[in-house]
């Protein structure tokens, strides 16, 4: 039997094996016509959402599904050192700050991560408030801080019907915030009935990068009236 890349490297998560698994998504890197990062967190990405659907249907347990994640987690944080230390990230010339979490019982982080590193190599400040974040502290914490923009993640489903007192609260902030709403159960609904016309919806990395891009290195343009 032929095992690709992606079988290989879930089951180097599903085995909690940190060292085959850095091993592998690094080959894959070095392996590409142009070698870059952004291939080892779509590979690491789909290697997730493998997983997340064997859980589903029973395939393997709650027990196999945590230590995938918890493997995962510190690849991927050896890979941003690791990142980091080749690639010293340049701040913007105007300081732009996002913060990124997920909702109130949501503990699926492993995407917004990648999501705020992203955001971290195009020079923003970043903060990664992480899994599970009440609504009333993640306003409080935008009120704080003032980022420009505001990521959330829903992965399950079940959490989607949460996304509408987010976005209206964090929409509403005096500094008024852009706010993105992205994850896996955005790229398996059309929440936009769920949202105002204000908030985008982000369904895949690519959708990410082509919006990073259009803001430009600068920072956000001018159109988007922040």
């Amino acid at each position: 039997m032929s095992y690709t890349t992606l079988d290989r490297l879930t089951m180097a998560l599903l085995n909690g094996d940190f060292s085959k698994a850095k091993e592998i998504v690094e080959l894959y890197i070095a392996g590409g016509s142009e070698p870059n990062w952004r291939r080892a967190y779509e590979l690491i990405t789909q290697a997730m959402r493998y997983i997340g659907t064997m859980w589903e249907n029973n395939l393997i347990t709650v027990a196999d599904e945590h230590i995938a994640s918890m493997t995962c987690k510190y690849l991927l944080h050896a890979l941003f050192l690791e990142q980091e230390q080749q690639h010293r990230f340049p701040p913007l010339p105007a300081v732009q700050r996002a913060m990124f979490f997920c909702v109130e019982n949501e503990q699926h982080d492993i995407g917004i991560t990648i999501v705020a590193q992203l955001f971290k190599e195009k020079g923003w400040d970043t903060r990664l408030l992480g899994a599970n974040l009440p609504l009333e502290y993640a306003v409080m914490h935008a009120k704080k801080w003032k980022p420009k923009v505001v990521g959330l993640s829903v992965t399950l489903p079940y959490h989607l019907s949460r996304v509408p007192a987010y976005t209206h609260a964090l929409e509403q902030l005096p500094h008024r915030p852009i706010i993105l709403v992205g994850g896996r159960a955005v790229q398996l609904y059309d929440i936009s009935s769920l949202c105002s016309p204000s908030t985008l919806i982000i369904k895949d990395v690519d959708a990410l990068q082509q919006l990073l891009a259009e803001w430009g290195d600068g920072g956000l343009c001018a159109t988007n009236g922040l």
